[in-house]
């Protein structure tokens, strides 16, 4: 990944009881002192919210004023990319990073390919990724140079458009269910009117959908990668494999529909889950 993409960290800012609130804190007349400020969120895996925001009068000078403070690679700063926690557990987990400060705890990564993007994110939320990161890290902290050392998915591979595919549509559904999931969040930091009319049906559907398509994403990996049954073995020891990978009632599978709002929004993301049941039903 260091080779054809930036991996850094995000700044400290000394005290930040003074400087970070909750983004529902702020008062419309201040928005123009504050920036989105992305703190590590966790085992949150291809999108999220970012809740938080810092106060970053003078583009940050009240804070590197601090003498506790450290600000890192501000050419960095508010740019799109990709996040992942740097507390991250032994479960390697990476998600869209939307234009905001980076916090220390949530580590960036830049590359101006979308479609290298695209791979990034599908290695480091398949269980291989989780398996290089144990690997290569050996502590609960997952360091900019264990990342920059992770391998990119073979450019020979012939399925790299596929992988691309499923990557882009598992990032749709994501961020579908993080603003979905939390309506009163969705209000407060996207301005938005929370969605309380979502039933049960309609999360677990999508939520279901993501399962599936991360599950086809394992395999296109593995396919690229060329594992054989023995490393394959390897994985599944070391890592384990989601039980509801494994179908437990025959009537159930079947490609959920698509909450009668989001059908234009959603629509890419469910043909490919319609793709690959129609292709093989067991899945």
């Amino acid at each position: 990944i260091g080779a054809v993409a930036r991996v850094v960290s995000g700044i400290d800012s000394g005290e930040n009881a003074r400087y970070v609130t909750f983004a529902w804190e702020i008062s419309s007349l201040c928005t123009d002192r504050i920036a989105l400020y992305s703190k590590g969120k966790g085992y949150r895996r291809w999108a999220a919210l970012s809740r938080t925001v810092i106060d970053w009068r003078h583009e940050g000078g009240l804070v590197s004023a601090d003498s506790r403070s450290t600000i890192r690679n501000r050419s960095f700063h508010r740019r799109s990319g990709i996040e992942y926690s740097y507390v991250y557990g032994g479960k390697v987990a990476a998600r869209k990073l939307t234009p905001s400060i980076p916090d220390h705890g949530s580590v960036g990564i830049f590359t101006s390919n979308p479609e290298v993007e695209l791979e990034i994110l599908a290695l480091m939320n398949s269980r291989i990724g989780t398996l290089l990161g144990r690997t290569l890290s050996g502590s609960l902290n997952l360091s900019v140079g264990c990342v920059e050392r992770f391998p990119l998915v073979p450019r020979d591979a012939t399925n790299l458009p596929r992988i691309q595919r499923l990557a882009e549509a598992c990032c749709a559904l994501a961020e579908w269910l993080a603003r979905e999931s939390e309506p009163i969040e969705r209000r407060m930091i996207l301005g938005e009117a929370p969605a309380l009319h979502r039933t049960w049906q309609e999360m677990d559907g999508v939520a279901a959908t993501l399962h599936c398509l991360e599950g086809a994403l394992e395999s296109e990996l593995v396919t690229a990668f060329e594992l054989d049954e023995e490393n394959q073995t390897i994985i599944d020891m070391d890592i384990g494999r989601p039980c509801a990978w494994r179908p437990l009632d025959i009537e159930a599978q079947r490609c959920p529909s698509i909450p009668e709002d989001s059908r234009l929004e959603l629509r890419d993301a469910f043909a490919v889950a319609r793709e690959i049941i129609e292709a093989d039903p067991r899945t």
